[in-house]
């Protein structure tokens, strides 16, 4: 159950992005959506069907970019470059910080691509009602991760 949770809220994160865009966007973004899906198998519990560990260098990160997107939906700010250019950072970092190997990382990697996706697609949107949408479906992201991951 977990798995197909997981999967619809990866559907509609990419139902949101392709809001409000022209049919041929919205053809683009699903095709790129699909070839992810296509490429990779649904996010898996461990053995024990429990949260996979990531490493520790790896949380602040994570944490970090749950909080900029928190505050950036709660103060209704529209600095979408900003955000974009912080959670850019963020995701860096957290890829230079992985030392992680084995099925978690495969895991982890199984998350991490999509919401790179997601979080560039802030920056191709067309207005600033289609960015905020985009922003939500990363928020959804980081539900996924916390899903998965501890």
């Amino acid at each position: 159950m977990k798995k197909v949770k997981g999967l619809l809220i990866l559907w509609v994160a990419a139902g949101l992005i392709s809001c409000d865009s022209k049919p041929t966007e919205n053809e683009s973004i699903e095709v790129e959506m699909e070839q992810v899906a296509d490429h990779q198998s649904p996010i898996a519990l461990n053995e024990n069907n429990e949260k996979w560990t990531v490493n520790e260098e790896m949380k602040p990160f994570v944490n970090e970019g749950v909080r900029l997107v928190n505050d950036f939906l709660e103060s209704n700010d529209e600095d979408f470059e900003t955000l974009i250019q912080k959670l850019n950072e963020q995701n860096s970092q957290l890829i230079e910080s992985c030392t992680m190997t084995g099925r978690s990382h495969d895991e982890l990697h199984k998350w991490l691509h999509p919401h790179l996706e997601v979080v560039k697609k802030i920056g191709e949107a067309q207005n600033p009602n289609e960015a905020k949408e985009v922003v939500e479906a990363v928020k959804l992201s980081y539900q996924v991760y916390d899903e998965y991951f501890q």
